[in-house]
């Protein structure tokens, strides 16, 4: 088998150099950082004898992570706690996303100075609740009025922020109109080939919701965000959706095929496009979508456009805890929405029905089979990031990049 360093780049060859560097140094940062940006490997390596490829079949993020979760604005306008990312998503194993959500909290309880048996005891907690979820059969969804703890606060940070003060933060006024200012962290600055690339996307928008030229592009710049879909492209663009309306942030985000599918034999449906597959499934497991959230087609290429959501997309579990308690409300509350978003999309286009997923709630041989790969997997992706971190230290990701350690 190909090394690391080899894989990773033969994964990533087709994406913009310019943002490419950006995940390359973020996946140097930490283990649980580097298997975020490496789901390719996952499934590369997840074994296709597993008795867990036997498990019914389901509507998977197929990336589920503990920061692949978070809270946004539906189209009701009201903040919700959910799954928020299915750039990967598909129809498979329903154990395919257990897992992996399972060897995330493995790595991401390195950082925050758990001990491995805590991690192994989180684990357990999270397959409680879940199949206690799963056996109960009713989708439920985590709101404000239901929170509790860190979510609830999480909840609540979004509900109060204005858009005018995160516009105002990222945007300077020059000659009388607004423009981004580049931080090299979160936003840089798009060459202009890009800015007319991103004006036809925004008016094919248009044309798409029946309100051609309605929308006003004031300014646009790449956007940094995430891990794994970093050196997609994806962009932050000032927008007024309307004459005389009030200034609006879009997120405009190209969709590449899912990362799994090459490993997944699980019959799919003919989608229209990629960003189609990942609007339609995202869909199907929320209990409500983004505002805004639409798919395009330009110039051969799917984009995925929806309302930039504040302050941010997703939950930034090691930056937030500050004690075990609210880690432990965090991972029911993930394992809660995991059941839910099964349930809700459920007997859809060969998804397993409740009966099927409640059975499968009340059988215990695949919860010690995930215990036991999701703890193999975790000690193997502590190895691959040690090579992967000498390669990236001797340059082989990029000459002058440097470790965000340092």
């Amino acid at each position: 088998m190909a090394s690391i360093p080899e894989r990773i780049l033969k994964f990533n060859n087709d994406r913009r150099s310019q943002l490419l560097k950006y995940k390359y140094k973020a996946m140097r940062e930490s283990p649980f950082r580097f298997y975020r940006g490496t789901c390719h490997l996952f499934y590369e390596d997840f074994p296709q004898t597993s008795e867990l490829n036997k498990t019914p079949h389901s509507w998977l993020s197929a990336d589920l992570h503990i920061e692949n979760f978070g809270t946004y604005k539906g189209d009701n306008r009201l903040v919700y706690f959910d799954i928020n990312d299915f750039d990967e998503a598909l129809l498979g194993p329903v154990a395919w996303d257990i897992c992996r959500l399972l060897t995330s909290n493995y790595l991401a309880c390195m950082p925050l100075k758990f001990s491995e048996a805590d991690a192994e005891r989180l684990n357990l907690q999270f397959l409680r609740e879940y199949t206690k979820s799963l056996k109960a059969g009713k989708a439920k969804t985590i709101e404000d009025a239901s929170s509790e703890g860190i979510i609830k606060d999480f909840l609540k940070s979004l509900k109060h922020r204005k858009l005018k003060e995160v516009i105002k933060e990222h945007t300077e006024k020059i000659d009388g109109r607004r423009h981004f200012v580049s931080d090299s962290e979160h936003i840089i600055h798009t060459p202009e080939v890009l800015k007319t690339k991103v004006k036809h996307i925004m008016k094919a928008w248009d044309r798409k919701r029946n309100k051609e030229g309605t929308t006003e592009v004031i300014d646009t710049a790449l956007r940094i965000m995430g891990t794994g879909s970093l050196g997609l492209e994806r962009y932050v663009v000032l927008v007024k959706l309307n004459k005389g309306a009030e200034m609006s942030l879009i997120d405009i985000k190209k969709a590449n095929p899912s990362a799994a599918l090459p490993y997944c034999h699980v019959r799919q449906p003919k989608w229209e496009s990629d960003a189609k597959r990942v609007i339609e499934i995202q869909s199907r497991m929320q209990f409500t979508t983004p505002a805004l959230l639409e798919d395009v087609e330009y110039s051969g290429e799917s984009f995925i456009i929806k309302e930039m959501q504040l302050p941010q997309d997703k939950m930034n579990v090691l930056g937030l805890l500050e004690k075990r308690d609210d880690y432990e409300l965090l991972i029911s509350g993930m394992a809660n929405v995991t059941a839910w978003s099964q349930l809700r999309s459920g007997g859809r286009q060969g998804s397993a029905i409740a009966d099927e997923l409640i059975e499968f709630g009340n059988k215990t041989r695949w919860q010690k089979e995930v215990m036991a790969y999701s703890l193999h997997y975790y000690k193997q992706v502590v190895i691959d990031y040690k090579e992967y971190c000498e390669a990236f230290d001797d340059g082989v990701f990029g000459k002058g990049l440097t470790s965000s350690r340092e």
